[in-house]
């Protein structure tokens, strides 16, 4: 199983501290950190009629492509990961090898790889399960390399995710974010998530989380 993404996520919750213990039955190890801050896709350069065919040709070439990840990404997840979350606050929840492989074989798990240019350049991770009353979607990890933001990137990835939860009926998605991560808390307010709960240390001693949802 992927590092204790797991936990809690299978049950229908009816009630906000049944939520909340989606977070903190395993917070040492989960976590939904976000560093993402991506711009609308409509800031992207368009080719205009006057480039060149060689403009033209670079510019295709750098045309976004989102879609499940494989064996082969793993080790340009691992060092995105390393890049993306270089900071104090997740200092202790980067994801291993072994952590993105077994995203690939879960079957409840979804795994997206954003790729631009030949060069991956973020990813979104998470699982959506179905219970007896409910689907829940839970998102562990979303990140864009810093070379890459402000250009829709992060939007897409969770437009993405969203899109298939919904398909699988799941009637929320939480996810988590440190409180320290401002960018990342109004990313997600941005696009309807509701903080719901307060995680206190969460990520470690005096690094708190919070909890965040959106209802489908």
């Amino acid at each position: 199983a992927p590092r204790a993404r797991r936990s809690g996520l299978g049950c229908g919750a009816e009630s906000r501290s049944e939520l909340t213990d989606y977070a903190t039955k395993d917070q040492r190890t989960r976590r939904m950190r976000a560093i993402v801050l991506a711009a609308p896709a409509s800031s992207w350069r368009k080719t205009g009629a006057g480039d060149s065919l060689a403009a033209m040709l670079d510019e295709a070439r750098k045309v976004l492509e989102i879609r499940q990840a494989n064996e082969s990404d793993i080790r340009d997840l691992v060092d995105l990961d390393d890049e993306c979350f270089d900071t104090y606050y997740y200092e202790k929840t980067k994801f291993s090898e072994s952590d993105f492989r077994a995203y690939l074989c879960g079957r409840k798990s979804l795994l997206l790889v954003a790729v631009r240019d030949s060069c991956l350049v973020g990813y979104i991770a998470g699982t959506l399960r179905a219970s007896r009353l409910r689907s829940i979607a839970h998102i562990d990890s979303i990140a864009v390399c810093s070379a890459a933001r402000n250009k829709g990137i992060g939007s897409r990835l969770l437009d993405l995710f969203i899109q298939e939860a919904r398909q699988r009926a799941c009637a929320m998605v939480l996810l988590e974010v440190a409180e320290a991560n401002k960018e990342g808390l109004e990313f997600f307010s941005k696009r309807g998530f509701q903080r719901i709960d307060d995680l206190p240390e969460y990520y470690g001693r005096g690094l708190d989380g919070v909890l965040m949802q959106l209802r489908m």
